[in-house]
């Protein structure tokens, strides 16, 4: 297959190190992004370091050119870990182009992929090893993945959790033990830091892929129109939500617009029954009612109004017929008024 003028702009701009010892075969490939994580990125890799397994694993880097340091910290750690840490460095920004996901996840050699970004870290040394004994164990387990904590801004530790568990509170609601391509339709969400999954259910990169702001969502449904995915009710991680993220610092409102986006373009390529639509339309609807009510938890009324009406016109069924929405208007109204008086 001839490679597209993205593709290859991508590759001109990609530089690859990787020692000539590196490990041959690894069970387990750990992908990591990162970009602009220098406060973060050494107890990213660390944790990934602190894994106690007894297959072969290798950690491959994608730094889309960084410019606070992080490359130099990368590069340190690959020289102290040659057989294992791969580096891919971008010689100019391409987030924006499309091609990280996919320029990452193709490097991928492991029969298992787990996730990992530069800004976040696993806080269980077993989490390797649990998760590939979950998919040896069922060999149409897609993927497999765990409850994370969530942590705002610079906070040392957090009480809230991903989901509810053992009396902590969640922000999201349980999910089933085994999760299927219908409930990620449904707005289900799976927090790609917790995720392993099967490298043979995702052998191809559909060239649409590169059209998204948001990659962990899609990729997901792809696996999960393969196999189900199990879920592991155990906190191994923790996710950092901060003003540094790329994707946090988008704000609430480009966050719902490349919900919206990336909605279109999923609906016209994987194929969808009618109710399997209507569940999917609904899933983007709760959404962008995240986005909405994290902006009314900043005081921002005028903004979350805004994105309310805006995509209820786009899905007028899902905005009549859920409660949440209503309340989440009345909430901004109430806000509004009291700024106003």
């Amino acid at each position: 297959m001839r490679a597209s003028p993205a593709q290859t702009r991508t590759e001109r701009f990609s530089v690859y190190l990787q020692d000539a010892d590196f490990v041959a075969a690894p069970m387990v490939s750990v992908l990591m992004w990162t970009y602009n994580d220098r406060p973060h990125i050494e107890r990213a890799i660390e944790s990934v370091l602190a894994q106690v397994v007894d297959f072969s694993w290798e950690l491959v880097i994608s730094d889309d050119c960084s410019t606070d340091g992080t490359t130099e910290i990368l590069q340190r750690y690959q020289a102290r870990h040659p057989r294992n840490i791969r580096l891919i460095l971008s010689r100019v920004n391409l987030w924006k182009e499309g091609r990280i996901t996919e320029r990452l996840l193709r490097q991928a050699r492991g029969k298992y992929v787990a996730l990992h970004h530069g800004d976040d870290e696993w806080t269980d040394p077993r989490k390797l090893k649990l998760q590939v004994e979950c998919l040896e164990k069922d060999a149409d387990l897609a993927l497999v993945y765990h409850n994370v904590e969530y942590r705002y801004g610079g906070a040392a530790e957090s009480d809230t959790l991903a989901f509810p568990s053992a009396g902590r509170a969640g922000t999201l609601p349980p999910p089933p033990s085994t999760t299927t391509f219908r409930d990620l339709l449904k707005g289900r969400v799976i927090p790609t830091l917790s995720v392993m999954y099967r490298t043979a259910f995702l052998q191809e990169f559909p060239a649409w892929l590169s059209e998204l702001a948001v990659g962990d969502w899609p990729v997901f449904l792809l696996l999960l129109r393969q196999g189900p995915g199990l879920y592991l009710d155990r906190v191994m991680g923790v996710y950092r939500q901060h003003a540094g993220g790329v994707w946090s610092s988008l704000g609430q409102a480009r966050m719902a617009q490349a919900y919206l986006k990336t909605a279109r373009v999923v609906a016209n390529h994987i194929p969808m029954g009618a109710e399997d639509r209507r569940e999917f339309d609904h899933g983007v609807w709760i959404r962008v009612l995240h986005c909405v009510e994290k902006q009314l938890q900043e005081r921002q009324p005028g903004p979350a109004l805004s994105v309310l009406l805006e995509h209820a016109r786009r899905f007028p069924r899902q905005a009549l017929a859920n409660a949440y929405g209503y309340r989440l208007a009345a909430k901004a109204l109430g806000q509004a008024v009291g700024v106003f008086r």
